[in-house]
């Protein structure tokens, strides 16, 4: 019956991910026979894990006590709200829930583990004294212990557990579970008690299955999340790309219009680039790319999107700044760029000036729309290029 409801998580999100992608990527070919056959795998395993297992449980006889039944049928439902879901905040608040609400367990812990620092990170709790964010080494406690063996453990007595890091201060007995995915440790899962010897095997038992539906479902959100952040990050630069600048910019100008508040969009333009890429070669002119993005991110407020437009074009979209607002911080940013101790892409000091022309348009003076916003900012752009460069023009100025 477990492998049913594994396979049903697995068909279940397999369609999910595939009706993402298709989302994400739109412009992308793909055979048709691919899909269908994405499709009707997942869809097959769907079908063969969750709705035999439903029928199961409402139609045949229980041939287990009525709380045995029932965290059947909690688990399974928890299963499919996991694998339905792709955001990695909603799996972890539903696995939470799960573990307080439907199992009622006395305390509960989801700790996750981050590869780069090799770390164990407490990211949901239940009556533990430890604050969300608290993190340890994965080399300590029972919990690293548990995610470097990759075995499900039951402690009937943690005082006699030298390995054991109090969670809750009251703590007598633990369950610490793994949640692995294809052999990789993506985090524990902890169920403590004030009582002694409070778990048994089949409180192992749930515990062990949930973790491998939640293994999934947190692989999948992960994997969805990098996917959406590469659909709108610039590869060279990591910042938002030309796609995402569009979209984020009718959003906001949306919430701009119906809150009576202003935007800018400020178009920035790095001088005379071309000249870099042809005494330093492209690898360098990508490095000074990457430096300039990060001048720029240092200089705008929080709140504001730092965009690659295009080449060595980029694009700021400030909400709430009005023009004056939206200048001060331009001349502040053509400042740092001026200063900025450019390097090649060996570190060494680039020895040439670089510098940057920024145009401005602001809603509502300069723009209604969003087209009108960004050919306004264009041409503001133009003419601070036209004019010398190392500048700032706005909308206004253009017309003058």
């Amino acid at each position: 019956m477990w492998g049913r409801v594994l396979a049903g998580a697995l068909g279940a999100a397999l369609v999910l991910l595939l009706l993402v992608l298709t989302q994400v990527y739109p412009e992308t070919p793909a055979h048709p026979a691919v899909l269908i056959f994405l499709a009707a795998t997942g869809g097959a395993a769907a079908v063969y894990g969750l709705l035999p297992l439903l029928q199961s449980l409402r139609q045949a006889p229980a041939p287990s006590p009525r709380a045995e039944r029932h965290r059947l049928e909690a688990l399974y439902y928890t299963a499919v709200r996991l694998a339905s879901n792709l955001d990695l905040d909603a799996v972890l608040d539903t696995l939470a829930e799960a573990l307080r609400q439907v199992f009622t367990y006395e305390n509960s812990a989801i700790l996750l583990y981050e590869e780069d620092s090799h770390e164990l990170v407490l990211v949901r709790a239940h009556n533990y004294d430890r604050p969300l964010g608290y993190r340890f080494s994965a080399d300590l406690g029972v919990s690293g212990r548990c995610l470097r063996s990759g075995r499900a453990e039951i402690i009937d007595d943690v005082r006699t557990d030298p390995d054991y890091i109090a969670g809750v201060a009251s703590c007598r007995s633990e369950i610490c579970v793994p949640v692995l995915r294809g052999g990789r440790a993506l985090g524990v899962i902890n169920i403590e008690s004030t009582e002694p010897a409070a778990f048994n095997t089949e409180d192992l038992y749930v515990l062990t299955s949930l973790a491998e539906i939640a293994a999934l479902a947190i692989d999948n959100a992960r994997l969805h999340g990098e996917t959406v952040k590469l659909a709108r990050t610039d590869e060279n630069t990591g910042l938002y790309n030309y796609r995402f600048a569009l979209e984020c910019l009718r959003e906001q100008l949306a919430i701009s219009r119906r809150a009576g508040k202003p935007l800018t969009l400020m178009m920035v333009d790095l001088d005379r680039f071309k000249s870099i890429n042809d005494r330093f070669g492209h690898i360098t002119g990508d490095a000074v790319l990457r430096q300039f993005a990060r001048v720029l991110e240092s200089g705008v407020r929080q709140g504001d999107y730092v965009c690659r437009y295009g080449g060595e074009e980029f694009c700021i979209i400030l909400p709430g700044a009005d023009s004056r607002h939206a200048s001060e911080i331009a001349n502040r940013l053509l400042t740092a760029v001026r200063t900025h101790p450019f390097v090649d892409v060996h570190g060494q000091p680039l020895g040439v000036p670089v510098t940057a022309s920024i145009g401005l348009a602001t809603y509502p003076e300069h723009g209604q729309t969003e087209a009108e916003l960004r050919r306004a900012a264009d041409q503001a752009l133009y003419r601070a290029k036209k004019e010398g460069r190392d500048r700032l023009r706005t909308c206004q100025a253009v017309g003058s």
